[in-house]
């Protein structure tokens, strides 16, 4: 038996895996070369087949801010992490960095 909640908590986490898909691709499409190596840093903690996160040893609740916090410490031109943030904050995803 599912506990209370359950189906909806996977609507949800699916809900930010596809925003967080979204960011990845943005940042792939991008010429800067950190966002390269960002997305490719990535790839140790997502598995992305086609462009869709399959699997993550990040829970999903945290991917949002792990990615942020990844893109900050990597130094990503802030327009990229502009673009990442307003996504997030579009799709109603609360991400806090200190």
């Amino acid at each position: 038996m599912e506990a209370f909640g359950g189906e909806e908590k996977k609507l949800e986490n699916q809900a930010l895996i596809e925003v967080c898909q979204e960011v990845l691709l943005e940042l792939e499409s991008s010429q800067d070369v950190k966002s390269k190596e960002l997305v490719g840093e990535l790839s140790q903690h997502l598995y992305i087949e086609d462009g869709r996160i399959v699997s993550s040893s990040v829970q999903a609740s945290y991917l949002p801010q792990f990615i942020v916090s990844l893109m900050l410490s990597k130094g990503l031109k802030a327009s990229l992490v502009k673009k990442a943030l307003r996504k997030f904050y579009e799709r109603g995803v609360a991400v806090l960095t200190i």
